[in-house]
């Protein structure tokens, strides 16, 4: 991956996790992701029901795409820490 698609990728993440709505609840944890494509990543994490979406843009002041979680029945989840755990697929971002 070329250094300046690594850096957009690094940027998309910290603005997508800063980006999580933190709505008077405590503050989502367990938060991972992994770099599925040059274009995507998948975020998991554990949070309250309303702490289900992403907010993500280029910079902090531009918070402009949404996307909502799901819950990722199915999938192996920690057996060691009670839910509710999330799941977002964020595509179509800048290589």
């Amino acid at each position: 991956m070329r250094a300046e698609s690594l850096r957009v990728v690094r940027a998309a993440l910290v603005f997508a996790v800063l980006g999580m709505s933190g709505v008077a609840f405590a503050a989502p944890d367990e938060i991972h992701w992994t770099i599925t494509g040059p274009t995507s990543v998948t975020f998991d994490w554990r949070g309250s029901a309303v702490e289900n979406h992403i907010l993500y843009g280029l910079s902090a002041g531009s918070y402009t795409s949404n996307i909502t979680a799901v819950n990722p029945a199915g999938i192996c989840v920690p057996f060691s820490s009670p839910g509710p755990f999330w799941e977002a697929k964020l595509t179509g971002l800048a290589a």
